[in-house]
C-alpha cells in the first residue's frame, strides 16, 4: 500500500524532472508571461506588504517580483526557517545585502539586520511549491513549513506555476492548506477548493 507521503514524493520527483528538462528559452519566456500577469492582478496592486521566498534552480524567479515591489514602494517580507522548532518566520527585506546563504542553499535574512513581520500584517503571500491541482492544493518541497505557517494566516495566497506543474489531484493530508490563487503563463485563476 503506497502512503500519501510516498505518493507525494513520487509526484514531486516526476514534476521536478519535467522542470529540469524545460528548454531555457521557454523557461525565460514563461517567467516573463507570469510576471506580466502578476502586475495586472488586483491583489498585487492592492498589497502593501508581500510575503515571498527567494527562488532557486528551476523555480519561477522571484527576484524580478521583489525588485518591482520595491520600485512601487511595496514592502517585501521573506521567510527564515527554524528547523529546531520546524517553524518559519517572515522578516522585512530592504536590500539583498540583508540575506545570507543558509541550509538547503536557501537565501534567508540575517537576523541581526532585519525586523520580524507579524503574519497579520502580510497582505499577500506567494506560496512556493512543486505541483498543484486546480483546487489550490500543492505539493511543496517536503518540509511542511508553509502549511504550518498558513494555518494561522488570513491574508491572500498565490502560487506561481508552469503548466508542467499542474496535476489532476494532490493526495491531501489533514494539515494541507490550499492557496487562493494560481498564476500560470496563460491565466490568473481563483482556486476551486475541491479535491479528493
Amino acid at each position: 500500500m503506497v502512503t500519501i507521503k510516498q505518493r507525494k514524493k513520487q509526484i514531486r520527483e516526476e514534476v521536478l524532472q519535467k522542470l529540469k528538462i524545460m528548454d531555457d528559452e521557454d523557461f525565460a519566456q514563461k517567467n516573463k508571461q507570469i510576471y506580466e500577469h502578476i502586475l495586472t492582478c488586483d491583489l498585487w496592486q492592492k498589497s502593501k506588504i508581500i510575503g515571498i521566498t527567494l527562488s532557486r534552480g528551476r523555480e519561477i524567479g522571484t527576484r524580478p517580483i521583489i525588485e518591482k515591489a520595491w520600485q512601487l514602494g511595496k514592502k517585501i517580507a521573506v521567510p527564515k526557517c527554524f528547523p529546531e522548532h520546524k517553524e518559519m518566520r517572515f522578516y522585512f527585506l530592504d536590500h539583498y545585502e540583508q540575506l545570507e546563504l543558509s541550509y538547503f542553499d536557501l537565501y534567508e535574512p540575517k537576523l541581526s539586520e532585519v525586523t520580524e513581520v507579524h503574519k497579520d500584517d502580510i497582505d499577500t503571500m506567494f506560496v512556493p511549491g512543486v505541483a498543484y491541482s486546480q483546487s489550490g492544493y500543492r505539493i511543496g518541497f517536503g518540509g511542511g513549513y508553509y502549511d504550518r505557517y498558513l494555518k494561522q494566516y488570513h491574508g491572500e495566497t498565490i502560487s506561481l506555476l508552469f503548466d508542467e506543474q499542474k496535476i489532476d489531484q494532490v493526495p491531501i493530508e489533514e494539515h494541507d492548506i490550499p492557496v487562493n490563487w494560481l498564476i500560470t503563463p496563460d491565466q490568473i485563476m481563483k482556486t476551486t477548493k475541491l479535491d479528493n
